[in-house]
């Protein structure tokens, strides 16, 4: 008997038995071996999107940052120290010690830690001598698409001017700032930069932080076409 013959009466004798049985649903369809089967793709959970938000975290030490570390009972250990690329300190007899991506707060902490065994009152005075510069990335509709060091608490218009300016097709009214959240995920906002160049008012100054994103779009349809080069690495 031929396959296709084969095939079709098996399929008859399955469908009448469903029907004789009083099935509410007709059972799975069997699949031919001789036809290829196509997996389901998978289906990807949405990622969840962070909401802005104005308040500003304490600020955390990072690599190039100038401390002065004076520990209270014992003065003559006091030294003023840069955080190295390592993200560790090197403390008179205490040795090194990590404080990169902490808060003056944890740094003070982990610190009397280290002098717990040395001294009968660990207890440290910390301050922060000089900051490193923060670094951000424009990218879009500037001249110069890439990373911007900032020296002090600037803005996105200053970090605009600072990577060459706007080019001729910038969207002003909607320049995207893109920020990390503190918790693995990211936050974005729109700012309206038009009446801040053509000086018909105020516009939103947002204080921007380390590796903060800048993406100018522009209005001839290219939109973020610069903004590859001024993407920070993955």
């Amino acid at each position: 008997m031929p396959r296709c013959i084969l095939r079709s009466a098996v399929g008859t004798l399955l469908m009448g038995l469903w029907v004789a049985g009083g099935c509410a649903t007709p059972p799975a369809p069997v699949a031919s071996p001789d036809v290829p089967q196509t997996a389901a793709p998978a289906i990807l959970p949405p990622v969840a999107s962070a909401s802005w938000s104005e308040r500003e975290p304490p600020y955390r030490l990072f690599p190039g940052d100038q401390l002065r570390v004076t520990p209270i009972s014992a003065p003559e250990l006091s030294t003023t120290t840069p955080v190295l690329p390592d993200g560790r300190i090197s403390l008179p007899m205490a040795g090194a010690v990590m404080v990169a991506d902490r808060t003056l707060a944890e740094a003070r902490a982990e610190i009397e830690a280290a002098y717990r065994s040395l001294l009968r009152r660990p207890q440290v005075d910390l301050q922060i001598i000089s900051v490193s510069p923060i670094e951000v990335y424009v990218g879009g509709a500037v001249k110069r698409p890439g990373p911007v060091a900032l020296a002090g608490d600037l803005d996105i218009l200053q970090a605009v001017i600072l990577a060459g300016g706007l080019t001729p097709d910038a969207a002003l009214d909607r320049v995207l700032v893109l920020r990390r959240d503190g918790e693995g995920g990211r936050v974005s906002a729109e700012i309206n930069l038009d009446g801040a160049i053509h000086n018909r008012g105020n516009f939103d100054a947002v204080p921007l932080r380390r590796f903060d994103v800048i993406l100018v779009p522009g209005t001839t349809g290219r939109d973020m076409g610069g903004a590859r080069s001024g993407m920070p690495p993955r």
